[in-house]
């Protein structure tokens, strides 16, 4: 992609700034993502790294290319692990993303990093405009940001119909804990509220009509983890008294959801819908290719082929009767591309981040805490599982915006951590309704 490069040259920029100059914080924030990342970025550097031909060839999975050469009559150079040396240093170059959000709101003020949650809001909903524009008609094909995409579904910024569906579905949680959290006149609070409440609805709908089969069970744990969200805030007290209120809103929404289900089923739009009961080719081949991914992954252990080789290296199993039009370009199983791309050291830190991840949930979920940093925290845990569920059956981290997203979460997930929350002040204008509706515990 013609952009990619501009986009990546302007997170090392703005990395490279925040160290040098700009940064208030502290990276011991991020201390243990950040370290995770690093050494992502060196198991790939290792991987660029050229080794004599005598080692080369020895690696398991490399001698059929080494065979391949001395056929043709091509001299061994000195040649890295990886199988795609062009491609690992893509991959290189795409963590330069992540990297930037967690070194950049580390270093920024406390306060600050609170304002990155309306704005992640406002890109899912500019997301799902986009998506509505692209299915009227004609005019909206020229709203299509990528050539090769789902041209049948409303992506919005995204080339892939599952993408998008997830992003939509984080935006479930999000709007959730927004609205929770706004402080002002009450009046306004009920408009803005239901203004929320009826955004929901729309991305629900819209999510539906991406025609992904992934992205319905994401609405799901969405909607779970935003009650879980209301939950916590108000306690157990509170979640006593105002059950009846809690029962009339969850059950206008799940009567809402119903209707504009039933009404994009019966005008044919609903596609993720209809999908889960009808055969898809593409869908099916993912699953039937999973074994020959899985025998990529044993052929090449414990080393690995390279991060981004799956393309090249999938070409040599694909069975030649299953050719066609269509290009498996991932396995569609990031966690099965990852063992064959990385090994048994990709899959280590892999393991050590699970640890992590699930530590710090257990934490937050478990503390009670009703801080900002606390419901940001679980929040986070909330979207990190929807994307690494989703990436069971797709890739949605490989895109720059889901990796962001990816990365702000986990930085989330850090901020409530040892004895800063404690000192969290409180925001001095929270009993200050002229200022309107703000962020605040």
């Amino acid at each position: 992609m013609q952009s990619l490069p501009f986009v990546r040259l302007g997170a090392i920029l703005l990395t490279a700034f925040m160290l040098l100059w700009a940064g208030q914080g502290s990276l011991r924030r991020v201390r243990t993502p950040l370290i995770l990342l690093a050494l992502f970025a060196l198991l790939m550097i290792i991987q660029l790294i050229p080794l004599p031909p005598a080692l080369w060839m020895g690696l398991p999975g490399h001698a059929g290319y080494s065979q391949l050469a001395e056929a043709a009559g091509i001299d061994q150079p000195w040649r890295p692990i990886s199988i795609t040396p062009d491609l690992t240093l893509n991959s290189l170059l795409a963590l330069a993303i992540p990297a930037a959000a967690l070194v950049t709101l580390a270093l920024l003020p406390r306060e600050s990093t609170f304002k990155v949650l309306p704005l992640l809001i406002a890109g899912a909903l500019s997301s799902a405009l986009i998506g509505v524009a692209q299915m009227s008609g004609d005019a909206g094909k020229d709203l299509y940001l990528y050539r090769i995409t789902n041209f049948s579904a409303p992506v919005g910024f995204f080339a892939n119909r599952n993408h998008q569906a997830a992003f939509l579905a984080m935006g479930i949680p999000m709007l959730a804990l927004w609205a929770a959290s706004l402080r002002g006149d009450p009046r306004k609070l009920l408009a803005l509220r239901w203004t929320a409440f009826g955004a929901a609805l729309f991305i629900v709908a819209l999510g539906l009509a991406t025609g992904s089969r992934m992205g319905v069970v994401l609405q799901l744990l969405g909607m779970a983890g935003a009650f879980a969200l209301l939950r916590v805030r108000r306690g157990s007290t509170d979640v006593q008294t105002g059950k009846g209120r809690q029962c009339i809103l969850i059950g206008a929404g799940v009567s809402m959801v119903l209707i504009l289900g039933g009404a994009m089923i019966a005008r044919s739009r609903a596609e993720s819908i209809q999908r889960l009961f009808a055969s898809d080719s593409g869908e099916d081949l993912r699953f039937a290719y999973i074994s020959y991914t899985v025998d990529l992954a044993g052929k090449f252990f414990p080393f690995g082929s390279g991060f981004g080789s799956f393309d090249a290296v999938f070409r040599e199993v694909e069975p030649r009767a299953q050719l066609g039009w269509a290009f498996f370009n991932h396995a569609h199983n990031d966690l099965i591309e990852l063992a064959m791309n990385g090994g048994i050291f990709a899959l280590g830190l892999l393991a050590v981040f699970l640890l992590w991840w699930f530590r710090q949930a257990l934490r937050l979920w478990r503390g009670g805490s009703k801080s900002r940093s606390a419901d940001l925290g679980r929040l986070g845990s909330i979207l990190t599982a929807m994307l690494m569920l989703s990436s069971l059956v797709d890739y949605p981290l490989r895109t720059p915006t889901m990796a962001l997203i990816f990365a702000i979460s986990c930085f989330w997930m850090c901020g409530s951590s040892g004895s800063s929350e404690a000192r969290e002040p409180r925001d001095r204008n929270e009993a200050d309704d002229s200022a309107g509706p703000r962020f605040t515990r």
